[in-house]
């Protein structure tokens, strides 16, 4: 399902477990001490606490990716 569709065929949709290695490996790029895959497998695997929308281009990769944590009241 996406949620969103640009010009070119960009589009947003939720996180699923299949994208965890594609999001860690983004997280990599932009940190110095990306989480490990295990990490983002355990977060898409609940996506009542951890809600995941990610960014992908015309053939379906992941390009960038946004991601909430929910604790108690907080997120």
């Amino acid at each position: 399902m996406k949620f969103w569709t640009a010009p070119h065929g960009l589009s947003i949709r939720p996180g699923e477990t299949r994208d965890a290695r594609a999001l860690a490996d983004i997280h990599g790029q932009g940190f110095f001490r990306g989480w490990p895959m295990s990490e983002f497998e355990a977060y898409l695997a609940d996506p009542a606490m951890t809600p995941t929308y990610v960014a992908t281009d015309p053939k379906s990769k992941a390009m960038g990716f946004a991601m909430l944590r929910l604790s108690d009241e907080e997120a």
